[in-house]
C-alpha cells in the first residue's frame, strides 16, 4: 500500500494512485467545471473592472476582468492536462465522444465541459495512471481559484414561514402566506413579507410577528381538529 499522489494528501491509497477521498474529489471538481466556467464568463464581462478610457474619446470602456480571464485559461489548461494524461491524441475516422469533445476545448470558444464529462466516464482508468495526482491537484487548485475569483453575489434564500396574523378586509384574519427573504447582498433587508396583504416586517420586528405568526397557528390546527368528518 502506498500514499496518495495528490500533493499535499499523504493518506494511503487502496486501488490505484489516489486515496477514495481524492478520486471522489476528482469526480465532483470534474463536475463543477460547467458551473464555475459559466460563473468566470459572467465575472469577466461584469464591470468590476474598467479600462482606462481614451483621452479625448467618447466610447465607453469595455468592462472586462483580467484575473477572470487568467482563471478561465488555467481551467482549461487543467482539464487538457487531465485529457492528455488519459492517452495520446489519436485521430480517428468517426466522431466519437472524446473526439468532438477535444474539438469543442479548441478554437476561439474553447468548452472544457464536453471533455469533463467524458473524463468523468474515465475516472477508474484515471485513478490508475502516473501523475494523476498532480493533474487532479491542479485542476482543484485552478477551480478553487476561480471560486475566489468569482465576484457574484450570494444567491437570495426565501422559504415559507406561516400564516399572516394581520387583520383581513373581509375576514378576521388575512388568509395569506408569510414568506421570508434573506438576501445574498448584505445591504438588501431580509423581509417577512405577507403574499396576500404585502404587509412586511423587518428584523427588528421578526421576534414579535413570529410570536403572532405561532398564535395564528395554532388556532388554525385547533380549528382543523374540531372540523366534523375530518380525521
Amino acid at each position: 500500500m502506498t500514499d496518495c499522489e495528490t500533493p499535499a494528501c499523504g493518506r494511503p491509497n487502496h486501488n490505484g494512485m489516489l486515496c477514495p477521498g481524492c478520486a471522489t474529489g476528482l469526480d465532483r471538481d470534474l463536475h463543477a467545471v460547467a458551473n464555475v466556467w459559466a460563473d468566470l464568463h459572467t465575472t469577466l464581462t461584469r464591470q468590476d473592472r474598467l479600462t482606462e478610457p481614451i483621452r479625448g474619446g467618447t466610447n465607453t470602456p469595455l468592462p472586462w476582468s483580467e484575473p477572470a480571464s487568467r482563471a478561465l485559461s488555467r481551467i482549461l489548461s487543467a482539464v487538457r492536462a487531465l485529457d492528455a494524461l488519459a492517452g495520446p491524441l489519436v485521430a480517428c475516422s468517426v466522431h466519437c465522444h472524446r473526439c468532438t469533445a477535444q474539438i469543442r476545448s479548441q478554437g476561439r470558444n474553447p468548452d472544457p465541459e464536453p471533455l469533463t464529462r467524458w473524463l468523468r466516464t474515465q475516472r477508474g482508468a484515471l485513478v490508475l495512471l502516473p501523475g494523476i495526482g498532480s493533474a487532479a491537484g491542479e485542476l482543484d487548485s485552478a477551480l478553487r481559484r476561480a471560486r475566489a475569483v468569482c465576484d457574484l453575489p450570494a444567491p437570495t434564500r426565501r422559504f415559507e414561514v406561516g400564516p399572516c396574523p394581520r387583520p383581513g378586509r373581509l375576514t378576521a384574519f388575512c388568509d395569506g402566506p408569510i414568506w421570508a427573504t434573506i438576501p445574498g447582498r448584505e445591504d438588501d433587508p431580509a423581509l417577512l413579507t405577507c403574499r396576500s396583504c404585502g404587509h412586511s416586517w423587518e428584523t427588528p420586528q421578526w421576534y414579535r410577528a413570529g410570536r403572532q405568526i405561532r398564535r395564528r397557528q395554532q388556532v388554525l390546527s385547533q380549528r382543523i381538529r374540531v372540523i366534523p368528518g375530518v380525521a
